[in-house]
């Protein structure tokens, strides 16, 4: 049970950390990093479309 436990917390602490960091992140971001990030949504989803038109 203590490994199990152990693993909880691991998960929760890390799981704060990284919403606490993305928040942070996205509560600075500059307009070019907006830009930037739209790109790369866009350029993702371009290339996940053209990977399942193949099928």
């Amino acid at each position: 049970m203590n490994i199990l436990h152990s693993f909880f917390d691991f998960l929760v602490y890390y799981t704060n950390f990284y919403v606490a960091f993305l928040g942070r992140l996205w509560r600075d971001i500059t307009p070019s990093q907006y830009g930037i990030l739209l790109i790369m949504i866009a350029l993702g989803g371009y290339l996940m479309m053209r990977g399942a038109a193949r099928k």
